[in-house]
């Protein structure tokens, strides 16, 4: 009996970023969504489950935060696994992601061979209970 696939959220409104993601993350075990935005990742987080959200900070219109906040404050949402994606390596952006329970940051230029074994990790690890 196969188990269902992984389903991973990644979102960035970055085209190439989400054609690399895709290439680096491809495996039988995992669906891979691809949201171009903030505002398309919200709308598929309502619709779906996800066991993991990789997130871009820098986007337009609504941001990385916008899309953390919205999923700690759904009781469905609040436990799924949050990677960050971002090029701004200042402590406030650093302790803020942390402040909002994201359990990774994976600082721009991304090191691609890195993100598999991230991604695993994170998957493997326990969630909290609500």
């Amino acid at each position: 009996m196969n188990a269902k696939p992984r389903r991973i959220l990644v979102v960035d409104d970055d085209v190439l970023f989400q054609k690399i993601a895709l290439r680096v993350l491809a495996d039988p075990a995992s669906e891979i969504v691809i949201a171009q935005g903030g505002a398309e990742a919200i709308g598929l987080l309502e619709i779906r489950t996800f066991d993991l959200a990789i997130i871009d900070l820098g986007m337009p219109e609504v941001g990385g935060f916008a899309v953390i906040r919205a999923m700690k404050q759904d009781t469905r949402l609040r436990n799924i696994p949050i990677l960050v994606i971002t090029g701004n390596h200042c402590g406030s952006v650093v302790s803020k992601a942390v402040q909002l329970g994201v359990g990774a940051i994976l600082p721009k230029p991304v090191r691609w061979r890195a993100l598999p074994s991230m991604v695993e990790e994170m998957l493997d690890r326990p969630t909290s209970a609500v």
